[in-house]
């Protein structure tokens, strides 16, 4: 992957400024989560720079859907044990169709042609 500084010029500078907070928001946003980490690295973030806003932006990102989670737990508690009753036998259904068809698909991958 060539540098992000030689593809947009700007990115240095933005990062620099911007990178701390980026770090942080991109735990709440799918996509970003994986491919922030690659982008700062790619500008040379300071790896304990790096480290401390990802420990942060962790740390918010449980404190926000772990907080929301269990309040409504808290407050639905028997309906959504009621819910994961009638929805367990489809998802673990669901799940195991979902690994067959990947484990059919990954080994009629490494077939040698003959």
């Amino acid at each position: 992957m060539p540098p992000a500084h030689s593809i947009l010029p700007g990115c240095p500078a933005t990062c620099a400024r911007y990178g701390s907070l980026f770090v942080i928001v991109a735990r709440f946003l799918d996509g970003f989560r994986q491919l922030g980490s690659l982008l700062v690295g790619s500008l040379n973030m300071p790896v304990l720079r790096f480290s401390i806003m990802t420990a942060l932006g962790a740390a918010l990102w449980v404190g926000v859907w772990g907080g929301r989670v269990i309040y409504y737990l808290d407050r639905n508690a028997y309906a959504v044990v009621i819910a994961f009753r009638h929805l367990s036998p489809w998802s673990w259904g669901t799940m195991g169709i979902i690994l067959a068809v990947l484990l059919l698909y990954l080994h009629g991958g490494r077939r040698k042609p003959h």
